[in-house]
This record gives C-alpha cells, sequence and structure tokens, in this order.
C-alpha cells in the first residue's frame, strides 16, 4: 500500500485481497505491507471492516466468511496468531468464543508482525492478515521478495513511476496493480521460487501441451544429387 492510497481505500482493498472464500485461497494475501504514512489511519480502516464481516452458512447472501476446510485448519491458524502474538505481533478481533462452529476462525489482524513470525513465512490460507509498516520503495520490495514464495503480489499505489518499478522488482509470477481480479481464460496463471514452474491459461498455457521437437540439419551441400 503506496503512501499515495487513501487508508481507507486501502483498507477495503486489502479486505478483499485477504479474505476471499475466508483467505483459502492461493491468492489471498498474507502479508500486507502499508507505508508508514497511511498505516495507522489503514489499521483502523482494516479493523472497522474486519469486524463487521458475518461468519456462517456461505450459501446465504447476507453471509460474508463461511468455514474452514477442516479443524486442523482452524488449529493451524490458531498456532500462527499464537506465534506471533508470543513474539511481539499485537491483534485485533481474533475471538474465537464467537466461532459459529468448530470449524470457523474469526478473523484476525495482527499488526507489528516481522520476519521471525509464522504468519510472515507461512501460508496460512486462513482469515488471518498480518500487517507491517515500511518507510521506502527500495524496503518493501526487499520485504516483498522475503519469501520462498512467488504465485501473486498485489500492488496499490496510483504513482505510475513506483509502479513500474514495482512491477518490474517483485519476484512473482503475477503482479496486479490497484485490483484483487487478476484471473481468467486468457491469464497465464502460474507462479515462481517454490511456487510452481509453467503456466496454465491464455496462449503460454498452450506450451504445457506440447512436445517441442528440434531438428538440427548440417552438410546438406554435400548430399548426393544436390
Amino acid at each position: 500500500m503506496g503512501p499515495d492510497m487513501d487508508p481507507k481505500e486501502a483498507a477495503f482493498a486489502a479486505i478483499d485481497a485477504k479474505f476471499q472464500t475466508a483467505g483459502q485461497d492461493c491468492l489471498a494475501a498474507n502479508r500486507i505491507l502499508v507505508h508508514e504514512s497511511i498505516h495507522d489511519e489503514f489499521v483502523e480502516h482494516f479493523s472497522e471492516r474486519m469486524l463487521a464481516l458475518t461468519l456462517g452458512n456461505g450459501l446465504q447472501s447476507e453471509i460474508d466468511l463461511g468455514p474452514l476446510i477442516h479443524r486442523q485448519a482452524v488449529e493451524k491458524a490458531a498456532a500462527i496468531v499464537d506465534d506471533a502474538i508470543s513474539k511481539g505481533a499485537t491483534m485485533i478481533g481474533g475471538d474465537q468464543s464467537q466461532a459459529p462452529g468448530e470449524n470457523f476462525f474469526m478473523p484476525a489482524m495482527l499488526t507489528g508482525v516481522t520476519p521471525q513470525m509464522k504468519v510472515w513465512r507461512e501460508e496460512n490460507f486462513a482469515p488471518v492478515a498480518g500487517i507491517t509498516a515500511y518507510s521506502t520503495d527500495d524496503e518493501v520490495i526487499e520485504m516483498a521478495n522475503d519469501t520462498e514464495y512467488g504465485l501473486a503480489a498485489y500492488i496499490y499505489t496510483h504513482d505510475i513511476r513506483r509502479i513500474w518499478k514495482l512491477m518490474r522488482a517483485l519476484e512473482y509470477g503475477m503482479v496486479s496493480v490497484n485490483s484483487v481480479k487478476m484471473t481468467g481464460p486468457p491469464v497465464p496463471f502460474g507462479g515462481v521460487k517454490q511456487s510452481g514452474l509453467g503456466r496454465e491459461g491464455g496462449a503460454t498455457g498452450i506450451d504445457e501441451y506440447l512436445e517441442t521437437k528440434y531438428y538440427c540439419l548440417g552438410a546438406l551441400g554435400s548430399v548426393s544429387g544436390s
């Protein structure tokens, strides 16, 4: 989240990026990096919107978040939160006594997240948002690339020079600018590093279904009858 972003706009975009399918999505944002100049207002708007989310049966139109896939996913989310708090993070939300069922996890926001915490290193696949402040573009690039994964990254800024700098420097297979929606049939879906090899979808995806044949032709001029 760049320094030129409106904190409320940035927070609501981050809510969408983090809590799609209750965080159980390979494209869900795991680490949310926010410029220090808008950090406090961002946290305020994010927490307000997060705490208003409704959990329950996802087949009902008024429900925002459904359950996690199984109980082990809930236990993993709790362990990630506990680890962060034990290492100095502050939690907003996350009152699991309010969960509507054993496979539900009440959304939680962790501020003051550092690279020593599991929430920084692991893909949590749960409604757990880790927030970290940064100072400069170079710093946020280094922080964003400090992971073994590299599927998708989201950039929120209206500064075209910053957009191009970040797009080129981020080590991710897909980078979306000012939009949570980045997939579809024409899109070459895939990541780098431990997020996989190759692409599916789009013209690039066709390559995965082709066999390349290589021809090496030499000394054609000396062939009899030429």
